[in-house]
């Protein structure tokens, strides 16, 4: 299943990445064009690099390293500057964060060597996805900030919506959300005044969080809807992804299960296809709790497989980004020492300072060796916490998995119980004639034998009837439909007519051919075999059974009288509960084990029906019970 949902996630994510394809196409028809101008062949790689790094990480850094060959053969900085830019964006792709950073840091120190103040902002923002994707959210809204001071300062509107949909982003993640959707919204205007559908996907899909997030769902529907159009004009797969989960989560809050799982499982396959293990585990856990509410066992436990598989691999993706963030504060307290040491060493021309220079030294190490060593135990008890967290949640899967047992068991107890009850009466019926075989004349035989294929063939259809209603039951596909009530109770009528005959009973049906009920078919029969054997068990011989409908207030009310031996008022009383119900014995000896009323009150409250007794003067007893007409 695992290798489908790859396949499909393959074909997705070629499929959305259409319209990215076709800019490409279109900057490499115009590129041969620019020969001429190397300054202009720069600015259409530096382009066609980045439309890249969505779908070809490898052909960003292709391009990216054709825009520094040009540029350093120019003397062009300002296009070193945007090859190292490029080069970044496309091993924070990859998952090398630290080699991103590096090449950041550099774009920014030939920028602001130039005072460009466009590819500034750029690094700064580029920066401040890093420090974002690290969970250091205060640095990243530092570096953010300013780049969009700088880009306000140079009326750089797509530079705009860009670091406004970061902010918009950063805000959410530090619940920021009045801020975060202001961001977000402004983002949206400037995104949509100049065609940028990319960003305008994002700022959506963060506009639908924060909705989410708040509760407002008709809201967040809309929101990630735009985004998804978004996405898709623009050919972006990850945000086509993000958005589709998004929907997801809004049609299960909405109680719309089926549109929920599909929207879900296609951004799945989306995430899965670039893989996007963030949006996969997203995903992944929405799927759970959908199947989960919808009783999916099976859908459940293959979300839940999928899931471990996609935390085993943030895992590793989580520990690569504490080494990079542990390289990264390395290098900057290196570079902090070599500044000291620096200043030391001009210090060391004063003759006088020599002594008070090496306690300065020894002093510094020491503290760096504390601070070091503190480190490194903050480091391990963070994993840790992390490996503890991780057997926690495996412990709440398992007490989830053992509860489904318990209940599984249960379901197969009722229906054992169920098809004992409803085949005990026929099976006596027909044990009976077998038994009287052996008396026969050869033509009572013959008659005997037509008697006995009639019953047998009643009693399979019956057994057939309820071995794939019990099917269903496990399976959760049990359906409702409109059950003509006169067809239900004649079926029933002709299986338990050999027991009536035996005691001489007469059962007359008063129900309308019209009335139905909307209802599982296999409940209507458990109801009605049970309430006529139990007729057919308390009447007196050469007596009458009535079964009778009526309609309204919605629901079909169908009743079993019979002029047997009835019961007391306390008996009533207790006849529909758990903890009082009896079993009595019939008229002809007849025994029970009391679980068929307790069955029929449990099926007629799954439809909010009603189902009772009344005492049928002079003699006998009445039951009933309801159920809705319609859908």
């Amino acid at each position: 299943m695992h290798k489908l949902f790859l396949i499909l996630a393959f074909l997705f994510f070629h499929l959305s990445a259409m319209p990215q394809r076709k800019y490409i196409d279109s900057l490499l028809k115009i590129i041969p064009t620019q020969k001429q101008n190397p300054f202009e062949q720069i600015n259409s790689y530096t382009e066609l690099s980045y439309r890249y790094y969505q779908i070809n990480t490898d052909s960003t850094l292709y391009y990216a390293d054709i825009i520094l060959q040009l540029s350093e053969k120019q003397k062009y900085r300002i296009g070193i500057s945007m090859a190292y830019n490029r080069m970044g964006i496309a091993y924070q792709a990859k998952g090398n964060l630290y080699k991103s950073v590096l090449l950041y840091v550099d774009a920014l120190k030939i920028a602001e060597a130039e005072n460009n103040e466009r590819w500034i902002s750029s690094a700064l923002n580029n920066l401040s996805y890093v420090y974002r994707q690290l969970s250091d959210y205060d640095k990243s809204k530092e570096l953010v900030e300013r780049s969009y001071t700088l880009s306000i300062r140079n009326n750089n509107k797509r530079a705009q919506a860009i670091n406004l949909t970061n902010l918009a982003w950063l805000n959410q993640q530090l619940k920021e959300l009045k801020t975060g959707l202001n961001n977000a919204q402004k983002a949206i205007v400037l995104a949509t005044e100049i065609g940028d559908d990319y960003h305008l996907a994002i700022a959506n899909h963060v506009s639908g969080r924060i909705y989410l997030q708040g509760g407002q769902l008709d809201s967040a529907q809309h929101a990630f809807s735009k985004g998804l159009e978004a996405a898709d004009r623009s050919g972006i797969v990850i945000q086509k992804a993000f958005n589709e989960v998004g929907l997801g989560k809004v049609n299960f809050q909405l109680g719309a299960y089926p549109q929920a799982i599909a929207l879900l499982q296609s951004g799945y396959r989306q995430a899965l296809g670039i893989s996007a293990l963030e949006v996969q585990e997203e995903a992944l856990l929405a799927l759970i709790d959908v199947y989960k509410k919808t009783n999916n066992a099976e859908g459940e436990l293959q979300a839940y497989h999928s899931y471990m598989e996609v935390k085993d691999s943030l895992f590793n993706v989580n520990k690569q980004r504490v080494i990079t963030r542990v390289q990264m504060d390395y290098d900057s307290e290196k570079k902090r020492n070599e500044l000291l040491l620096n200043q030391k060493e001009l210090a060391l021309q004063k003759q006088l300072s020599y002594f008070l220079l090496a306690i300065a030294l020894l002093l510094a190490s020491s503290l760096y060796l504390i601070f070091r060593k503190n480190k490194t135990v903050n480091q391990k008890n963070q994993l840790l916490k992390v490996a503890y967290n991780d057997l926690q949640l495996q412990k709440v899967e398992l007490l989830n998995q053992a509860e489904k047992l318990t209940a599984n068991n249960k379901l197969r107890d009722r229906l054992f119980s169920i098809l004992a009850h409803d085949l005990r009466s026929p099976m006596a019926s027909l044990y009976q004639v077998i038994e009287l075989l052996e008396h026969l004349t050869k033509e009572e035989t013959r008659s005997a034998k037509e008697l006995l294929l009639e019953r047998f063939s009643s009693i399979d259809a019956t057994l057939n009837s309820l071995l794939q209603w019990s099917k269903d039951q496990i399976s959760g596909n049990e359906s409702k439909t409109q059950v003509s009530v006169f067809n239900a109770v004649n079926s029933v009528v002709d299986l338990l007519q050999p027991i009536a005959v035996d005691k001489k009973l007469t059962i007359r049906c008063e129900i309308p051919r019209n009335h139905q009920v909307f209802a599982s078919e296999q409940h209507v029969q458990i109801l009605l075999r049970n309430l006529l054997s139990n007729a057919i068990k308390f009447s007196f011989i050469q007596s009458t059974i009535m079964v009778c409908s009526k309609e309204e207030n919605g629901k079909t009310e169908i009743s079993v009288a019979d002029t047997g031996l009835g019961l007391s008022v306390e008996q009533q009383r207790n006849l529909f509960s758990a903890e009082t119900h009896f079993s009595g014995v019939g008229t002809n000896k007849e025994k029970g084990v009391g679980l068929g009323l307790l069955l029929c009150k449990e099926i007629v409250e799954q439809y909010n029906g009603e189902i009772g007794v009344c005492s049928n003067l002079p003699q006998g007893l009445v039951v009933y019970f309801s159920l809705p007409t319609q859908p």
